[in-house]
Formats: C-alpha cells, structure tokens, sequence
C-alpha cells in the first residue's frame, strides 16, 4: 500500500473496510503501503503527530524530492508472501466502531520484467449501530522494473456482492510525470495527471530503503498505486535508526505456532513511520498514518495504522519465501 508489504498494501487492504462504514462515515483509500486515502472530517484534525514532526524538521509538511533514478541500487527484495491477523487497537467513542477482525493475505514475486503483487483482505467490522459488515478486498498490479509502468486490477465486496470493480494502467516520462487511466464499468474512462518525482509502488519501497539505509531520516514523494480512482498522495516518512537483526532466530516447535520462515527476519529492520497527504489540498495535517518496522528486503512483521479516533493492527501469522525467477 504494492510491492513489499508496506503501508500501500495495507491500505489497499482496508479500503473495503472503510466502505463498509457507509453511511456512518466514507473515505477512500489510496498509499499503501501503502497510500492513498481520503479524510474522515473528525480525524483530519487529529491525526497529526508525523505532520508536525514534518514541519518542525523542514518548516513545511513535505519534504523536497530526490531523483527517483536508480532506487533499486544495492537493494534487493525477497520474493516472499505472508498473512496478516488484523483487529482493531483503540477506538474513540465517535469512530461508530465497536469491532473489526479480520485477514490480509498478500504475495509479491519478481516477474523478470517487474514485480507483482497479489492482495487478498476478509475484515469484518462491527458498528453501533446496524449489523456486522463483511468485506473483501483485492488488489493486483505488476510493476516495471524501470519504474515507468504500472497496472492494477481492484475488485471491493460487501456481504458477498461485488459493489466495485475496475483496472487500469499509469506510464511515467522521464521526469516521472504522467498520466494515469482508470477503466470503470459500462466503459466509463478516468484520466489523472501524475506530478513530477511521481512513484510506483514498489519503487517507493526501494527509495524508502534506500533513503534508510544511508541514515537519512526522512522521505516525501508523491506515490500513485490505484487503489482509489484518483492521482498520486504526497507519502512523507519518518525513517528511524537501525536495528541489527540477531545471528539467529528461534522457532515455535508447537503445533499451533505460526508457520513463519525467521529466516527472512534476519536482516536490518527501520522503524518506519509514513504519512498521507491530499496533493490537492497541500494541507499541513496528514489524513492517515502508517506505523511499521521496514527489513532491508521488504518484508515486515506488524504494523499499525492510525486513523485519528482508531486505529487497526497486523500481526505476522504466517510468512513464507517464494521461489526467484530463472530469469
């Protein structure tokens, strides 16, 4: 939320969760990694604690760009795919929220030409008022590994009924301005325009890891992933210092114990915060933040996503890599 797991991904998740809050409360998802997503009125006000720190580090919300030539260099992602136990971690009493659980299922694989991601989410979300609301989600896009191309294919159900469909693609030039097209039903077509410096999702993970690789403490591009029928969101992170991963990693011998390959938690790790911005407001206030520690190769083991008057968590259940490509 996209790529590695990220906040892009986990907003592509959730985006059938929050439709589900209609009539009581609607937004729309975009990252997601991870984003992506616009304002709740009541949590635009509150969920500031990235933007502020933004301001008072540059004297603005976002930060300048750096040239998306070359993310990938001496990064490398691991193929890998992973479950995700989701609930709800902290609800105000206006959310109109009592309960949320649910899965995310997700896979990214290098496709020789470029990378793809597979997201498949089931939430079930309990209101104060009416009955449980099930959802499903899925998002799937292939990513150039150039950075320049992109498509996806997002399908949203409620109760069982599909009540949202499209696909679509974005091209990037040099200077990775662009346009993006959404295909909707009965042959509607959207067109957005992409702004400089503009980010696929994967390659947004590159800079990222890259970016905190070097100990630089923050990253702010516009990023576009189609998970909402709209253009690119400002995506601004807080990178923190390393954690040195441990020689080894000891394993649950229970039978009830996740299935989860440790192997692909020994790496480096950054605490990772990431906040969403509207591009057309150019508001100093983020409308969502992404809280997550980022391994040098993708993969993460929780997140936590802040909405202002709740937020939702990811526990790791099951983690496992996937072949490379005889490319």
């Amino acid at each position: 939320m996209m790529s590695p797991l990220s906040a892009k991904d986990a907003g592509y998740a959730l985006r059938a969760f929050f439709s589900a809050l209609s009539p009581y409360k609607t937004v729309a998802l975009g990252i997601g990694l991870t984003a992506l997503f616009a304002p709740l009125p009541s949590q635009a006000a509150q969920a500031g604690s990235v933007g502020q720190t933004l301001i008072a580090a540059t004297g603005h919300a976002t930060l300048p760009s750096t040239t998306p030539a070359m993310l990938g260099d001496q990064i490398t992602l691991a193929p890998h795919q992973a479950t995700y136990k989701m609930k709800l971690a902290r609800v105000s009493s206006s959310a109109g929220i009592v309960g949320a659980g649910g899965t995310i299922r997700y896979a990214f694989n290098d496709s020789c030409d470029g990378w793809t991601v597979e997201t498949h989410t089931e939430l079930t979300m309990l209101q104060t008022q009416g009955g449980p609301v099930r959802t499903a989600w899925d998002l799937l896009s292939w990513e150039s590994k150039d950075g320049k191309s992109y498509r996806f294919h997002v399908r949203n159900m409620r109760n069982g009924e599909v009540v949202e469909a499209y696909e679509g693609e974005a091209e990037l030039n040099d200077d990775h301005s662009g346009t993006a097209t959404f295909r909707l039903p009965e042959q509607e077509t959207l067109t957005f325009d992409l702004p400089p410096n503009t980010l696929f999702p994967v390659n947004h993970t590159f800079a990222l890891l890259r970016q905190a690789s070097r100990g630089k403490a923050f990253l702010s591009e516009p990023v576009f992933d189609g998970s909402a029928v709209t253009g690119a969101f400002q995506v601004s992170a807080v990178l923190g210092k390393a954690k040195l991963p441990p020689d080894t990693v000891a394993s649950d011998p229970s039978a009830s114990a996740p299935v989860i390959d440790r192997s692909l938690l020994l790496a480096p790790s950054w605490p990772t915060t990431l906040a969403f911005f509207d591009l057309s407001e150019q508001g100093e206030t983020p409308i969502f933040e992404v809280h997550l520690d980022y391994y040098a190769n993708g993969a993460t083991d929780s997140l936590l996503q802040d909405f202002g008057d709740f937020s939702l968590e990811g526990k790791l259940n099951s983690l496992k890599a996937l072949p490379k490509p005889n490319c």
